[in-house]
């Protein structure tokens, strides 16, 4: 598959700034809970299970702008989980976490080059 025809099949485009990757961001507590709210301490590891995920966060309810960042970033670090850049273990990695860190700035990735690779 090129990268036209997965940006194709996507709506994705294979372009932009490069991901950046942090393989110790499971061990940056404080940074976590300030990009993804206190509800991540509980299941904080550097491979999380997509539905620990979702079951932690699903009644969370956000009471501040900042909480809604958080929650939008949760939700993309889910969804990259769970279709992006899944595998057989049902897991997100912590390590995409200084890419989500701006909720502003998340378009700007190439979240389809990402994608591509992974199949």
């Amino acid at each position: 598959m090129t990268p036209k025809d997965f940006s194709a099949i996507t709506g994705l485009p294979v372009c932009g700034k490069s991901l950046k990757y942090d393989k110790e961001a499971h061990a940056k507590i404080e940074e976590l809970v300030r990009l993804f709210g206190t509800p991540i301490r509980s299941i904080l590891n550097a491979k999380m299970k997509y539905r620990d995920i979702v079951n932690k966060y699903k009644r969370w309810k956000p009471q501040t702008p900042e909480q809604e960042e958080q929650l939008t970033s949760v939700f993309i670090l889910a969804v990259l989980g769970n279709s992006l850049c899944n595998d057989k273990s049902d897991s997100v990695y912590l390590y995409y976490m200084p890419s989500l860190a701006k909720v502003e700035e998340i378009k700007d990735y190439n979240w389809g080059g990402v994608g591509l690779a992974c199949l």
